[in-house]
C-alpha cells in the first residue's frame, strides 16, 4: 500500500526560493554547507517545498576505505562513520542546524567520534578527505497530516533511495574537503559517572552509619485468636 501511494513523484533539486505545496508542484530539496570558524562546527541549511513542520534528518558522515589488515569492531560491511546528526522540522519553506562534526578526547585532543570508542584505528582503514552531508526525509516518520498531504504523490530519481528493508525516502546531500582533526583545548572534566562504570571512585564513598536497634513496643491489649464478641460487630 505505502509503495502504492508513493509511486511517481516528481523530485527537483536546488530551489532558489521556496514556495507553497500543491500536488502539482515537484518536490524540491536543496542543501548548503558554510563553516562557522568553530573547529569542526558547520551551518548546514537548506530550502524546500515540502509542508511546514517536515522532518528532516541531516547528518555529516566520513567514508573510509579498509586496508588489508581491516579488523573493526563494526561489522565488516560498515564503510562509514556518522560523525554528528541532528533532526530539523521545515518552517516557511527553510530549515537548518550546525553540526559539530568534532568531540574533544580524555587528554583534549580533538577527535571524531570514532576515533574517540575506538571502534577503528587508523591502521586498518584509510580515511577519505572528505565528509559528506546529508539531509533525509523519510515519508514514514512524518506526522499523519504531513503524510495524507503527500501521499499522492510519486517517487522517482535522482533523488530517491531505498533502505535495506526497501522503505524509500529522499535524500539530497553535498561534499567537501575536510580533513580528519588536529589540535588540542582543554580537557574536558570528569564526572563520577565516567569512572569505574558509572559508580565513581569507591574509596571516596563515605558509609552511613548503622542505626542502633530499633525497639517495638508490646502490645497495649493481650492478643488472642478468640473470636470476637457480638458487641464488637459493626452495626
Amino acid at each position: 500500500m505505502m509503495m502504492q501511494r508513493l509511486i511517481g513523484w516528481s523530485l527537483l533539486v536546488g530551489i532558489n526560493s521556496a514556495c507553497s505545496f500543491n500536488r502539482s508542484t515537484p518536490i524540491a530539496m536543496s542543501l548548503q554547507v558554510e563553516p562557522t570558524g568553530r573547529p569542526g562546527i558547520y551551518q548546514v541549511s537548506g530550502r524546500t517545498n515540502l509542508p511546514d513542520h517536515s522532518r528532516l534528518s541531516v547528518l555529516g558522515v566520513r567514508y573510509w576505505q579498509p586496508t588489508a589488515n581491516f579488523s573493526p569492531l563494526q561489522p565488516a560491511n560498515a564503510n562509514y562513520a556518522i560523525l554528528a546528526r541532528d533532526h530539523v522540522a521545515v518552517n516557511q519553506g527553510r530549515w537548518e542546524t550546525r553540526l559539530n562534526l568534532w568531540q574533544i578526547a580524555p587528554d583534549g585532543r580533538y577527535q571524531e567520534s570514532w576515533q574517540l570508542q575506538h571502534l577503528i584505528s587508523m591502521r586498518s582503514v584509510e580515511a577519505a578527505s572528505q565528509v559528506t552531508f546529508l539531509a533525509i526525509f523519510e515519508l514514514e516518520l512524518q506526522q499523519q497530516s504531513i503524510t495524507q498531504r503527500l501521499n499522492q504523490q510519486v517517487l522517482t530519481p535522482p533523488l530517491l533511495r531505498f533502505t535495506s528493508l526497501g522503505q524509500p525516502y529522499l535524500q539530497v546531500s553535498q561534499t567537501l574537503p575536510i580533513s580528519l582533526p588536529l589540535g588540542k583545548t582543554t580537557p574536558p572534566s570528569i564526572a563520577a559517572v565516567d569512572i569505574n562504570g558509572g559508580w565513581g571512585n569507591r574509596s571516596t564513598l563515605v558509609s552511613e552509619p548503622r542505626s542502633g536497634t530499633v525497639m517495638v513496643s508490646p502490645p497495649k491489649e493481650k492478643q488472642t485468636n478468640a473470636p470476637l464478641p457480638t458487641a464488637a460487630f459493626v452495626r
